[in-house]
């Protein structure tokens, strides 16, 4: 799986002087940020669509987890319509060099292939290499912001096993750790979706994995389950697993 080292927050404010896409009345615009697939999680998210207006302000923000290889995002302007929507214009964001993406950065830019149009948008990073203790004491507001909007950010870390039964009549068993969300009502409450798992450890019963994972998930996800595995040719044993409550925004859990 990815490894996502940061957490960007981008905020879409408004558009000025869009193209009039429709033959009656105003365009209806809404904009799509979208970064590569392998790059961000989620790898696109959209605004709103506001109905009947070319300057139209949405003042809303969506977040992003990111792998240090992201140098780039895209911003589209799109006019929604009955079957296809039309184009209203484009520009290519750079993501900010890293001394510089603590701060909010952005500003207006012109559309390309957008006439006259223009978008004004910022964009603000928080570092998740060392952990959310330290962002939280340094910048409480970005982590409590998220809260805000749709997801909540869950920092999940894997510390060690202690007396894991397994590895069959012979030797000890090759033990890893997995996170998994089930009982979701809904396929985009967690990203990333995919499985995250720890390195496997060979031939011991007293495992140390410190391995720190970052979720961005719905405030109505409560739960999640770690499976313990024990690593074997064709289908790997389970050494048994836990379901974990997740505490409320901002509470440290350990367990």
């Amino acid at each position: 799986a990815m490894k996502y080292t940061a957490l960007i927050k981008v905020e879409i404010v408004q558009c000025s002087d869009l193209r009039d896409a429709d033959g009656f009345g105003k365009s209806d615009p809404y904009v799509k940020i979208r970064f590569e697939e392998e790059e961000a999680m989620p790898y696109k998210q959209k605004t709103y669509v506001i109905e009947n207006e070319l300057n139209p302000v949405w003042n809303e923000s969506r977040f992003f987890l990111l792998t240090d290889e992201c140098k780039t995002f895209k911003l589209s302007v799109f006019d929604q319509d009955i079957g296809r929507d039309d184009s209203l214009g484009h520009c290519t964001m750079l993501r900010a060099e890293p001394d510089e993406r603590g701060n909010r950065n952005g500003g207006w830019y012109a559309l390309e292939k957008g006439k006259d149009g223009r978008i004004e948008v910022y964009f603000t990073e928080v570092e998740l290499r060392s952990g959310l203790a330290q962002v939280r004491n340094a910048r409480q507001e970005a982590v409590v912001a998220a809260a805000r909007e749709r997801f909540d950010i869950l920092e999940v870390t894997i510390h060690d096993g202690d007396n894991c039964r397994g590895g069959g009549m012979f030797g000890k068993p090759d033990p890893y750790a997995k996170i998994e969300f089930e009982d979701l009502k809904e396929d985009d409450m967690v990203f990333p979706s995919e499985t995250l798992k720890t390195h496997t450890h060979k031939d011991t019963r007293d495992p140390v994995w410190e391995c720190t994972f970052h979720y961005l998930v719905h405030p109505d996800v409560q739960t999640f389950t770690i499976k313990v595995m024990d690593e074997d040719i064709g289908l790997d044993d389970s050494l048994g697993h836990c379901r974990v409550l997740i505490g409320d925004l901002n509470e440290e859990k350990q367990q």
